[in-house]
């Protein structure tokens, strides 16, 4: 996670925290996020950028030391979609990927040469 001992408050402050490499990363995550899920708000669960809609927690991020992740919320969703995610590295409740996303996500939501942020999307539009 950032390296701060300070909570962050907004996902701005959080992002300010963390390396640059992986800033740039998550916010082509946040900008995906929110043209899937442009009525979900912003928050921070779990000390993490999370969004959601009516309340409900439909999707988090974050950046640790050597990779940055991306929690559907849910590890029914990670189950349901598991085939589209056959190349992201999962666990029970989160998929990751190396040092950044950069090569995961594309710059326009819904845009990537291999079909990684057009799966992100339809993640970020399910609600189980």
């Amino acid at each position: 996670m950032a390296s701060t001992n300070r909570k962050p408050k907004i996902i701005d402050e959080y992002l300010r925290n963390i390396k640059t490499d992986q800033r740039a990363a998550l916010e082509k995550l946040r900008k995906t996020i929110r043209s899937a899920a442009p009525k979900a708000q912003e928050c921070i669960s779990y000390r993490l950028p999370a969004f959601r809609p009516d309340g409900r927690s439909l999707v988090a991020f974050g950046a640790w030391a050597n990779h940055c992740s991306f929690y559907p919320m849910s590890s029914a969703t990670l189950k349901d979609f598991q085939d589209d995610l056959k190349d992201f590295q999962t666990r029970h409740d989160s998929l990751f990927t190396g040092q950044t996303l950069a090569g995961d996500v594309g710059e326009e939501a819904g845009q990537s040469a291999d079909g990684r942020e057009s799966r992100l999307t339809t993640i970020a539009n399910y609600a189980p």
